[in-house]
């Protein structure tokens, strides 16, 4: 998979002295270097069977799946990395929410399975979070709502 749901960097990063702005960062870094891995892969398993390969992209599934993966990747990457302020920004959502579920273990479970209730209560969560300092975090809050930000 190139890139992570934010639930799973969610899970996977996060803290309040910057640490998880790097956390963020590097999953992903790293979802886009995997899914250009695989379409190295790809690429370089081309000429072994070129006769096989259509002359339209759209007729190649394998392909397709490879490099929708790819830009799926870097359009996250793009969307919650540039600016720094607003990696910043989530870094520190990502902070509060592993500190809630160090608070609430049943967030922690539910992170781990991605349970249904986990998108109930995670919304609540972005949404206190960023009532705690509205006029800097509505940076993040645009990009997330961007229809309530008109």
């Amino acid at each position: 998979n190139g890139g992570l749901p934010l639930p799973e960097v969610a899970e996977e990063s996060g803290s309040s002295d910057g640490s998880g702005m790097l956390a963020v960062a590097g999953i992903l870094s790293d979802g886009c270097v995997q899914a250009f891995g695989s379409v190295r892969t790809y690429l370089k398993e081309v000429p072994n069977w070129m006769d096989a390969v259509h002359p339209h992209l759209c007729n190649n599934p394998g392909l397709v799946a490879i490099v929708t993966t790819w830009t799926e990747a870097w359009e996250l990457a793009w969307r919650y990395m540039q600016p720094v302020s607003l990696l910043q920004l989530v870094g520190d959502l990502v902070g509060t929410i592993r500190a809630a579920s160090c608070l609430e273990p049943t967030l922690q479970t539910m992170c781990e399975e991605c349970d249904a209730e986990l998108f109930l209560v995670l919304p609540r969560i972005v949404m206190l979070w960023f009532l705690g300092d509205p006029a800097r975090r509505s940076q993040l809050m645009r990009r997330l709502l961007p229809h309530r930000f008109v």
